[in-house]
């Protein structure tokens, strides 16, 4: 990571104070995101959740930001399971997937069931997950890397330097490919 994340979270605050006082919603809950990533990056767990859920509170009250709850359910399950908040975790995963669901966005649906997946699947996963959860993970892990690949197809001649593309950044694109 380059520049200094002190500096970083002066110019977050900066902005906040800004946007809180003569803007709409949008421009804050961008702030809390990108301040949440940057603490999250940094280790920085509590402190990255309560941002992320300011954001999220935000979102959550303005109607037409409903992908960004997504979005913002999809940044809070991988923080929650990164501090082994597995129930919380699943909470949001399940609410991710319901709003992408009722918005047709596959890949919202990919990104957020391979998360799921990875939620219940993996070593460092919720050890008080059920079989039925695993069978429905394992599932969902499957649905993901179909809809992955569909998707990824048809934007692999635009991305440069489309074969060293590891499955995370693949996923990133995707959302990309969705916003432009």
């Amino acid at each position: 990571m380059k520049g200094d994340p002190k500096v970083a979270a002066s110019y977050f605050k900066q902005a906040e104070d800004i946007f809180s006082k003569s803007s709409n919603n949008m421009f804050l809950i961008g702030v809390h995101y990108t301040w949440a990533t940057l603490l999250m990056n940094q280790n920085e767990n509590l402190d990255a959740l309560a941002k992320f859920q300011v954001a999220y509170t935000l979102a959550k009250e303005s109607i037409p930001f409903q992908t960004v709850v997504a979005s913002l359910c999809y940044k809070l399950a991988v923080l929650h399971t990164r501090m082994d908040l597995f129930k919380e975790a699943k909470e949001r995963l399940k609410e991710g997937m319901t709003i992408s669901e009722n918005h047709k966005r596959e890949e919202f649906i990919a990104r957020i069931g391979r998360q799921w997946a990875l939620t219940i699947l993996t070593i460092d996963a919720d050890p008080t997950s059920t079989d039925e959860e695993k069978d429905m993970a394992a599932e969902m892990k499957k649905t993901s890397e179909d809809i992955r690949q569909r998707l990824w197809e048809q934007i692999n001649p635009y991305v440069k330097d489309a074969s060293n593309v590891q499955e995370e950044e693949q996923y990133r694109w995707l959302l990309a490919a969705w916003y432009r």
